[in-house]
């Protein structure tokens, strides 16, 4: 936000196009990075395994400006206990300006930082109880008609046993793999199996940013979608022409998306909070709804001469005959409520759930973790398109790897690209995608969202595993080698 207001004022002062490039030291030193956090949980529970409280305490190191502060630490602790139902909780929050290095809202914003602690605090208190973490996890996880900590009901489209069931068969396979492997390997070689499960409200919380979309019809037959969306490589577009073309039941080649531009196409507000897929999907599927009416009313879906293109262009032609638009726009604001004095509101429209399982394997010696295996359970209420969900999934979970293990930066410290380890090809394990579909009514045929969801849960997963295999119980990340090495 600091670099977009001097971007702004350049353009202003001058009255023509800037713009800023950093050197690799500036881009370093002066762009954000994810918040820094010191937590410390209690969580309690019943012998027989029901958890009834949580006690949590939240720092954040906020940099020197403000950024996303106050959001990041508002989602950690709306997601301070994790996907599970808590009757009992009390958490508060703190965020802290510091003479560093500015943090802001990377992907997740808040939410990996508490999935670790409250996945960690989970496969403790298991191991307190005697009981196996995946029995334990799947006796608290939330269920239709459970409460959040903001006392949200969340009446549907509540996937997180789902998730936890899929990998039911693959944890049954990891745990023998690793009895086997502590068979065979024994010396230095660890083997482990770890597991977590998390949840991300879809939308800032509580903020109505609404979306609006446009679709015209134009003379040569083709609908344009006039998209405000900005696609920053998770798909949006094809996403968009996609529920597009379903309500219509036309052929996805008859659609072009115009991108982004503030002359033409509407706002959709921020590309952020994994809300596009719900809010600018629910707009395009007003809109084309709208669109549809029309197209009825001129008998188009009666009409079999002809191409689609042939066909549509007799539709704008007649629609013109008859002074009717060729123009409709779709509006859609989230019902939801801001959190008030006491804790309380609904805060998000919807909420994506998934588990992970992670298979690791550790050097005692050298300290080197190398995940083998990741499976990624997401219920993403409805598949819109397979191939960029998938995508998604994989390449939240890279960056998660990177978070757990390797990504590391140092105010005045890190100063170059080659002293901040980020993982490469050799460190990418095999990785399983499972699509729960958990429908919301909300969404555009039941989709939710996926951009930071991903990103959450991986790390805690592997901590976890980590933990298993060589009884080292990590309270920071990322988990170095040096911080590992057991003599």
């Amino acid at each position: 936000h600091q670099i977009a207001s001097l971007l702004a004022l350049a353009v202003f002062k001058l009255s023509r196009p800037a713009k800023l490039v950093y050197t690799a030291a500036e881009s370093i030193m002066c762009t954000e990075k994810r918040h820094p956090f010191r937590m410390r949980f209690r969580t309690g529970a019943t012998r027989e395994g029901k958890l009834t409280a949580l006690e949590a305490e939240l720092v954040a190191n906020t940099g020197a400006y403000a950024s996303y502060g106050k959001a990041v630490v508002e989602r950690a602790l709306i997601h301070a206990t994790g996907p599970y139902d808590v009757p009992h909780v009390s958490v508060t929050g703190s965020c802290f300006y510091t003479n560093t290095t500015p943090a802001g809202a990377m992907r997740g914003f808040g939410a990996p930082q508490a999935a670790f602690a409250v996945e960690s605090q989970m496969d403790l208190l298991a191991d307190k109880l005697g009981l196996d973490p995946y029995e334990f996890r799947l006796k608290n996880l939330f269920q239709p008609g459970s409460t959040t900590i903001t006392d949200q009901v969340l009446r549907e489209s509540v996937g997180a046993r789902e998730t936890l069931l899929a990998l039911k068969p693959y944890y049954e396979e990891a745990l023998a793999w690793a009895a086997k492997a502590k068979e065979d390997t024994g010396g230095s070689r660890k083997c482990g199996v770890g597991l977590s499960s998390i949840f991300f409200g879809i939308g800032e919380a509580g903020w109505r940013n609404p979306s609006r979309e446009t679709i015209r019809l134009n003379a040569g037959g083709v609908i344009e979608l006039l998209v405000g969306a900005t696609d920053l490589g998770q798909g949006v577009f094809s996403t968009l022409a996609q529920i597009a073309a379903e309500t219509l039941q036309i052929p996805g080649d008859c659609f072009v998306v115009v991108t982004p531009d503030t002359d033409i196409t509407p706002s959709a507000g921020p590309t952020e909070a994994s809300r596009q897929t719900l809010a600018s999907g629910r707009a395009i599927q007003e809109a084309a709804s709208a669109l549809k009416g029309v197209l009825e009313s001129c008998r188009f879906y009666e009409d079999d001469t002809g191409t689609f293109y042939d066909r549509l262009r007799r539709c704008h032609n007649m629609l013109l005959d008859k002074g009717l638009p060729t123009e409709f726009a779709g509006y859609f604001i989230p019902e939801t409520k801001p959190i008030d004095k006491t804790g309380k509101g609904s805060p998000h429209l919807a909420y994506a759930f998934a588990s992970i399982l992670a298979q690791v394997e550790v050097n005692t010696a050298s300290g080197i973790i190398k995940v083998l295996k990741l499976v990624l359970a997401h219920d993403v209420g409805r598949v819109i398109n397979p191939l960029t969900l998938e995508g998604q999934i994989e390449g939240g979970a890279v960056m998660a790897l990177g978070f757990a293990l390797k990504e590391e930066f140092e105010p005045n410290v890190t100063q170059k690209w080659s002293s901040y380890k980020i993982p490469r090809t050799v460190d990418m394990p095999d990785m399983v995608t499972l699509f729960i579909e958990s429908p919301t009514s909300e969404g555009p045929f039941g989709a939710k969202g996926i951009g930071e969801v991903p990103t959450v849960g991986p790390a805690a997963a592997i901590a976890n595993a980590v933990a298993r295999a060589c009884g080292v119980r990590f309270a920071r990340l990322p988990m170095l080698p040096e911080r590992i090495k057991i003599n």
